[in-house]
């Protein structure tokens, strides 16, 4: 099934109706848009290499290039130490040191050479060395997409109300298909499986899982979609996309476009519901969007509950909001535009694009760091080669600090909504050695959004915070009491 895709390049200064390109609308690797035959990743065989020619990391200059540099850093910090010299005369250098110079002119010296290196050093890598960055329409007409589950289509979300119209978003997502029920009738127990992942990853993160879990759960279909500002889904330019609210209106729409497109569609009866992290709240979100007659099987994994709870819009407005609002903000976001953004986008691109920064990073959140692999830093690490990863990012972190869009955006109101829904099960998973969102906090969270005790919470022994990329056993045996525990309920 083909038809027209909008893909988004996220250049700087893009508004919400990017520019439009016509491609697959399913992009499967086929020969069409396949030019780079894709290579698995040996530690996961569902996972791509990046393509060759793109790097994730700053690539070290030639050691000629070096050379170079490091002589006209020391020619620039000899002039600039001994004012004497002249500029035109390199061999000049050397008359700095026919009298005995003080140690403290040496010591000026060394630190102008490794400053005036390092600085050129950097503007060197930052114009001929920097990371890749490419636009979806570049990945799919010349390279592959991630995984052999990944999918890109431009899908309509609804507007919030009769006035506002459908908006169209590209979105990357998985889709694994269980392949013992694709051609019988309703023999699987879920219509589909649904994972969210947290901040700073995508739908990779699953794909050690995704396979596992829905033959475990007897699901038609896995589904998992990178979050608006994360892996290679489209970043529109107004912040309300980067919120949980629209994460599971997302949700929604992929998940109805699977099943339309299915026969057995009319004959669905459960979904299963998997978040992670910050990702939990969109799919608590996504259970008060389904039908009440849907059996909702929600699994919340070390959820982030009660961390970032928004603030709630005045009820009155006096005239000095009026000024912050029409004079005050409009002044200090052409500041951040203008002067913080670029400057955090080069930060946020140097921090993650130094080799290593990934491993260092997933070593803190790992339950053992020990046993991070090649194969974990990878799948965190492929979606940064995206044209705009690093505005989309600051987009979602400052999406957090808007005010609250509705009621839901209450956490603890949240979760008590969903407590209250017809044909529901809550279950969370938790990891002793979460050092991100530990135990206690979690429960504490609960303490007073369930204080009857309906949910039920397993804490996994010398996981972290990402136990089903840490420990896939464990986690899905895991997966398997609690399903258990619901028995025949639906």
């Amino acid at each position: 099934m083909t038809s027209s895709s909008s893909l988004v390049e996220s250049s700087e200064g893009n508004t919400d109706r990017s520019t439009n390109t016509n491609v697959s609308l399913e992009a499967s690797q086929s020969v069409e848009t396949v030019k780079v035959n894709p290579q698995v990743h040996p530690d996961c065989p569902y996972l791509y290499k990046i393509p060759e020619g793109l790097h994730r990391y700053y690539q070290p200059l030639s050691v000629p290039v070096q050379a170079i540099t490091l002589l006209v850093a020391a020619w620039v910090a000899a002039v600039s130490t001994w004012t004497r010299l002249a500029w035109w005369q390199p061999l000049s250098i050397l008359r700095g040191f026919h009298s005995a110079p003080s140690p403290v002119k040496l010591a000026s010296f060394a630190m102008n050479v490794m400053t005036y290196f390092l600085l050129t050093h950097m503007v060197l890598q930052e114009v001929i060395a920097r990371p890749s960055r490419i636009s979806t329409e570049t990945l799919l007409q010349k390279y592959f997409l991630p995984s052999k589950f990944s999918k890109y289509r431009t899908i309509d979300i609804p507007g919030m109300d009769e006035d506002e119209a459908p908006f169209s978003l590209g979105v990357h997502f998985l889709e694994y298909q269980h392949a013992h029920v694709k051609n019988t009738t309703n023999e699987h127990r879920f219509d589909a499986l649904y994972l969210q992942h947290g901040f700073g990853a995508s739908s990779l993160s699953w794909l050690p899982v995704i396979p596992s879990l829905v033959h475990r759960l007897n699901a038609r279909v896995g589904l998992a979609h990178d979050a608006v500002g994360f892996g290679f889904t489209d970043r529109p330019s107004n912040q309300k996309w980067y919120t949980s609210k629209q994460s599971a209106r997302i949700a929604h729409q992929v998940m109805r476009h699977q099943q339309q497109s299915d026969a057995e569609a009319g004959k669905r009866k459960a979904v299963a519901l998997m978040g992670h992290s910050m990702g939990s709240l969109a799919m608590l979100r996504l259970a008060t969007q389904l039908p009440a007659e849907t059996f909702k099987f929600i699994i919340l994994c070390s959820p982030a509950l009660g961390i970032n709870n928004r603030k709630v819009p005045p009820q009155k407005r006096d005239r000095l909001s009026w000024i912050r609002r029409n004079v005050v903000s409009p002044v200090g976001r052409k500041a951040q535009q203008t002067v913080l953004v670029p400057v955090a986008k080069y930060l946020l691109r140097r921090i993650i694009g130094t080799n290593g920064s990934w491993k260092t990073g997933l070593k803190a959140a790992w339950g053992d760091p020990a046993k991070v692999t090649d194969g974990d830093v990878l799948r965190f690490s492929w979606p940064a080669i995206g044209l705009g990863w690093e505005e989309g990012i600051l987009r979602f972190a400052s999406a957090q600090a808007m005010q609250q869009e509705d009621e839901l955006d209450n956490d603890n109101t949240l979760m008590q909504r969903v407590l209250e829904l017809p044909n529901t099960k809550v279950a969370i998973i938790l990891g002793s050695r979460d050092r991100v969102v530990t135990s206690n906090q979690v429960r504490r969270f609960m303490k007073v959004a369930d204080p009857n005790g309906k949910v039920k919470m397993i804490e996994l022994d010398g996981l972290g915070h990402d136990a089903f990329e840490e420990d896939e056993q464990t986690f899905c045996r895991t997966v398997d009491e609690l399903l258990a525990s619901v028995g025949g309920q639906h």
